[in-house]
């Protein structure tokens, strides 16, 4: 830097360039008369004179000077590329001529005037480090302005790098944050400048830090732990936000979080991999956790431009179930769906926040499976109570033909046709009908099972081309 600094004023020196109030013609040799006094009182000629001499030296020369005569010299370095060794010299003075210096020299170069308090704060920064430390050698340098306009300094010292400004502070970054960091452009990357202190989080066996970001993230956390390091950017840390310990649930990022295009519904957002699942944020809305085989379904039916979209709330646990089966503990999750909610319905779906519509995932007793509930079954199903009414939790995938579906539940099948509408059809009848062509022969549901005329303890249930009575469990058909 400061060949780089002698260059630059030697040039103007042997050009002739008009400093402050003076326009002189020197030699580039004028330098090396003395080496106990400056070639000139002239800026430019002492300029050229310092870029010569070690830091060590140059302050030495400064020393006796009063401000008013020194702050020209430092002027004309900062001008012509010299920052580096300005602050080296300002590093070494006291500090109120430190502090009256920078002011002065403010009036050109305003970004210097936060100079004394970056020093002292960077300096007591790396005093809490382990390790030798040298504060009179320190280097401080400017460092590249963020891209959301924040201007700072660094220090480089043998345990990481300290990054300052004015609205952060002093933090250190170091080991593989300070690798991805500096991967990422520095101060003058995507990350900016460090906006907290690095915390260990054990329950990854890693390290995060809070960083201010870019315009096209905001504020954001990198992460690094075994599984590398990876950025989390504000929506997804939204979610983080709502517990105490994020890590031990999520684990930790495997991935950089990448924008999930369009859902079929009109919505966009970003989503992020973690060990033990998704994080989803889309535009506007909470960011929601998709895991097990919640998660599975969801990739194998398209991921977010598929069949279910965004979800529309975490995962969701029952309370009760159908008479006779333990529906208690069993997990699923709301969806983006395929088709809207009756307003009716409205009402159901009010402790969850959410507006009439949607698509269902649920994840049963076996963790790694899920069963997708859908269209005019899940309108059904939500008008039947839920997975807390009824019907329960479904045990099977859908059966699905051209204008007709069914689908088991615990507490009895929900079969819809696009002439008909959607109805409950027993377990019993179910087993009857549900195999071995027997759909085919009595067709799909015309109405709702009811009491049997003349006889209370049969129940019948018109068909398209039968009626179906069970009496005592026992089914019987009466064909037309």
């Amino acid at each position: 830097m400061a060949d780089d600094d002698a260059r630059n004023v030697d040039a103007r020196r042997a050009r002739g360039v008009q400093s402050g109030n003076h326009n002189l013609q020197f030699n580039i040799g004028d330098h090396g008369r003395d080496a106990t006094a400056f070639s000139s009182v002239d800026p430019l000629a002492a300029a050229g004179d310092l870029v010569q001499m070690p830091a060590g030296e140059a302050a030495r020369r400064l020393s006796p000077m009063p401000v008013r005569e020194v702050v020209p010299i430092l002027a004309v370095l900062l001008e012509d590329g010299g920052t580096a060794l300005v602050l080296e010299l300002l590093n070494r003075v006291n500090e109120d001529r430190r502090v009256a210096i920078c002011k002065a020299l403010a009036r050109t170069a305003p970004w210097i005037a936060q100079f004394p308090r970056a020093r002292d704060e960077i300096i007591a920064c790396r005093r809490t480090m382990a390790g030798p430390s040298k504060i009179a050698d320190a280097k401080i340098a400017r460092s590249p302005m963020s891209q959301l306009g924040a201007a700072g300094f660094v220090m480089a010292c043998a345990g990481g790098v300290i990054l300052w400004t004015e609205q952060f502070g002093a933090h250190v970054v170091s080991g593989s944050l300070l690798e991805y960091h500096h991967a990422a452009g520095g101060s003058g990357g995507r990350l900016g400048f460090p906006a907290g202190a690095a915390r260990t989080v054990a329950s990854i066996g890693g390290t995060t830090q809070e960083f201010e970001g870019c315009p096209a993230t905001g504020p954001v956390t990198a992460c690094a732990s075994g599984r590398g390091a990876f950025v989390i950017p504000a929506p997804v840390l939204a979610h983080l936000a709502d517990y105490s310990d994020p890590y031990e649930i999520l684990g930790a990022p495997v991935g950089e979080a990448w924008q999930t295009g369009r859902s079929r519904w009109g919505t966009t957002g970003v989503a992020q991999h973690f060990e033990r699942g998704l994080v989803v944020a889309a535009r506007d809305r909470p960011a929601l956790l998709v895991t097990g085989g919640i998660l599975g379904l969801l990739e194998r039916t398209g991921a977010i431009q598929g069949e279910l979209g965004f979800p529309l709330t975490g995962p969701l646990r029952t309370v009760t179930g159908p008479p006779g089966e333990a529906a208690r503990g069993h997990w699923y999750q709301i969806f983006e769906g395929h088709r809207p909610l009756p307003v009716t319905e409205e009402e159901s779906f009010r402790d969850f926040g959410l507006p009439p519509g949607g698509a269902l995932a649920v994840d049963p007793d076996d963790a790694d499976a899920a069963i997708h509930v859908a269209g005019p079954i899940w309108e059904a199903c939500c008008a039947d109570g839920g997975f807390d009414g009824r019907l329960g939790f479904p045990v099977a995938a859908a059966i699905v033909r051209p204008g007709r579906a069914a689908q088991v539940f615990q507490g009895g099948t929900v079969m819809w046709s696009e002439a008909h509408g959607a109805f409950t059809v027993p377990g019993p009848v179910w087993d009857h009908i549900g195999g071995d062509g027997g759909l085919d022969d009595v067709g799909w549901p015309v109405g709702e099972q009811t009491p049997s005329p003349g006889d209370p303890s049969a129940f019948q249930q018109e068909f398209e081309h039968a009626i179906v009575m069970v009496r005592d469990g026992v089914v019987k058909i009466w064909r037309e």
